[in-house]
């Protein structure tokens, strides 16, 4: 049953966000840096390979959030760190308040 918007954009937007993929995954840091400004909030995780447990986790908090979740596989891509990443770590990027929450 669909409950979206009924004009056009926004049933083009709420396609858009269906035919998505539940997680993005970017490979270099513009990429990664164009993820982060689209949205006022969105998630960003780096996993280690061998990580499928938690990966899964992640992919099962994407399904059910109405905000946007992106991944890389090399956490020295993740903008705005002021201390390197050593294994898995989630982040959300805001444009508000704090910018980045661990």
């Amino acid at each position: 049953d669909y409950d979206g918007p009924r004009v056009a954009d926004g049933i083009v937007d709420a396609l858009r966000t269906l035919a998505a993929p539940i997680v993005e995954k970017m490979r270099n840091v513009d990429e990664v840096r164009a993820f982060v400004r689209q949205d006022p909030v969105v998630m960003l995780a780096a996993f280690q390979p061998g990580a499928a447990e938690g990966l899964k986790v992640y992919e099962s908090a994407a399904r059910r959030a109405e905000i946007r979740f992106g991944l890389v596989t090399d956490a020295s891509l993740l903008p705005e760190l002021d201390t390197p990443v050593d294994g898995n770590v989630v982040l959300m990027y805001r444009s508000f308040d704090e910018r980045l929450v661990r």
